[in-house]
């Protein structure tokens, strides 16, 4: 009758690890979820014109406990879908001008044509294969393939009357860099733009993202399972 208790026992203790550790990912996705932000709006932007071929995005600061990047985007012209499909890349980088010093490409999407990618703040988004946990530090955020408009995607332009348009908002780790950076170039992902101005009244990139390290950690839950794998056999030789 002890031994059977025994063995119910570890099995109990079997199904609550495994069990715990599926509540600590659904918890995780659901905080992700209820805590995305959008760094860069795109609303009030127009075209920004003939601007063939084009790169360009923004360079921005994270500061206190850092940020977890869950997706990119590109702009989207009057929202009503993308003519073209766009690269857009997450660098760290090591100045803040033309070039971005020494650029290090951290994760890049592709954002598909048409409506099927996520619509927000007239910015297109794709899911990161894996979040991007940042640190404190200078970063930047690049959209690949501008053309003009009546035969591509075009870049946003916001005038010069209202020179927050579409900022990060305060308060969330997030600062913008007043430098645009861009380049007439055909060139794709990794390349860093070589130009740029500062100013910033530009509309092409963006990204969504938690403050703070959100991004799921499966080494851990894997060694979660594997303790309780573990304790079974040991309740079998008691």
């Amino acid at each position: 009758m002890k031994m059977c208790n025994k063995q119910a026992k570890s099995r109990w203790i079997l199904v609550g690890g495994v069990t715990a550790g599926l509540m600590v990912l659904a918890l995780q996705g659901a905080t992700a979820q209820a805590a995305l932000i959008t760094a860069y709006s795109g609303v009030g932007f127009t075209t920004a014109g003939d601007w063939n071929p084009l790169i360009a995005g923004h360079q921005f600061t994270v500061t206190g406990t850092g940020i977890t990047v869950q997706s990119l985007g590109v702009f989207d012209f009057g929202a009503d879908g993308l003519v073209n499909s766009h690269e857009v890349t997450l660098f760290s980088i090591t100045a803040i001008n033309a070039g971005g010093g020494s650029p290090v490409a951290l994760g890049s999407v592709t954002v598909p044509a048409g409506t099927g990618a996520t619509l927000d703040s007239s910015m297109r988004f794709q899911s990161l294969a894996t979040p991007i946990f940042l640190v404190a530090g200078n970063y930047s955020v690049i959209a690949y393939g501008f053309t003009y408009h009546t035969s591509g995607d075009t870049g946003g332009d916001g005038g010069t009357s209202n020179p927050t348009l579409g900022l990060p908002v305060a308060g969330n780790n997030v600062t913008n860099i007043t430098f645009s950076a861009y380049e007439f170039t055909t060139a794709g992902s990794p390349h860093y733009p070589n130009g740029g101005w500062g100013g910033n009244n530009l509309a092409d990139a963006s990204f969504q993202f938690n403050v703070g390290n959100t991004a799921p950690e499966p080494a851990s839950l894997g060694l979660l399972a594997i303790g309780g794998l573990l304790m079974l056999p040991r309740a079998r030789r008691r």
